[in-house]
């Protein structure tokens, strides 16, 4: 087996720990719609973060890897550089993401600095991110299967 379909391997690891993260923010659960306080389980952004931070290094360690692998001219170029493209796009979400995070957990300790307006606008270019990664993503399926 190729070390490029390891390093995809594992990249799929990472996707699935960021994905996770992304929907225990962002998913629509009847515990956020109807809110019964007895039920309500505050979300801890600052292990969110932190969690994020692990998903960000993991991306760069693979970036460098295929890049080293792309050096080498032990694999095809292409799919090193559709892959290195894919992670550069997913880093920047889940950067992004960290962004939200961060500001959602200083807002959770008392600093109402972020505003709903900038929130909404970072969730706009959170979205903007995703989508790139994703429509790049099918590109990436395709060359890798």
């Amino acid at each position: 087996m190729s070390s490029l379909i390891v390093i995809a391997r594992n990249l799929n690891d990472s996707l699935t720990d960021y994905t996770t993260i992304h929907d225990g923010i962002f998913k629509k659960t009847l515990r956020k719609t109807v809110p019964i306080p007895f039920l309500f389980k505050a979300i801890n952004f600052q292990e969110l973060e932190q969690k994020l931070q692990t998903v960000h290094n993991d991306l760069s360690r693979y970036k460098t890897q295929v890049n080293d692998i792309r050096q080498s001219g032990s694999e095809d170029i292409n799919k090193c550089n559709i892959f290195i493209e894919y992670v550069d796009k997913l880093i920047y979400a889940v950067q992004l993401l960290q962004g939200i995070t961060r500001n959602l957990f200083l807002k959770s300790q008392g600093d109402n600095t972020y505003k709903l307006s900038e929130h909404t606008e970072l969730v706009k270019r959170y979205e903007t991110a995703v989508d790139a990664y994703y429509s790049l993503g099918d590109k990436m399926n395709s060359v890798f299967s």
